[in-house]
């Protein structure tokens, strides 16, 4: 019974993509296309976050800037072509200048752009503790298999 318990856990943390640390219980809530989602702090490896597996979850540098706090936040998300869409880096593709994101009771943020660049392209300003509250969510574009991907899609937004 312990065996097949332990096997459920590890099967569940795999389908909802186990936190590398708790997750504070902030949301980001996206109403133009009905998101809200868990945020989850990750580490850091190789200059890459270390996602979960979840494809409805956004993860955040958990060394680096809070939501709604000066400098820039890094959330990152898993886009996934099999998901049908429905994945959440799927959905965020098509957010435009101007849409609104939250972080409910805390701040929201307005989408200043969306545009792909190249997997080496740096995102240091995603990554910056200085000046006004702002970030960026960062998926992959273009997957050519597990982990490996020709490009990224950065969603920069500021706050309100």
């Amino acid at each position: 019974m312990r065996a097949v318990a332990l096997t459920l856990a590890i099967l569940a943390s795999f389908l909802i993509g186990a936190p590398a640390q708790a997750a504070s219980g902030d949301r980001m809530v996206i109403d133009k296309i009905d998101v809200n989602s868990p945020i989850v702090r990750v580490g850091q490896r190789s200059g890459a976050l270390t996602l979960g597996h979840s494809l409805w979850t956004t993860y955040r540098w958990g060394a680096g800037v809070k939501p709604c706090a000066p400098g820039s936040v890094a959330f990152a998300v898993h886009a996934y072509e099999v998901s049908g869409g429905r994945a959440l880096g799927n959905r965020v593709s098509s957010l435009r200048s101007g849409d609104k994101i939250r972080i409910p009771g805390k701040c929201s943020y307005r989408v200043t752009s969306n545009t792909v660049v190249k997997r080496n392209t740096s995102l240091k300003s995603c990554y910056s503790f200085d000046g006004r509250a702002r970030g960026c969510i960062i998926t992959c574009v273009n997957r050519v298999g597990p982990g490996d991907y020709t490009h990224r899609r950065v969603i920069r937004f500021v706050r309100q």
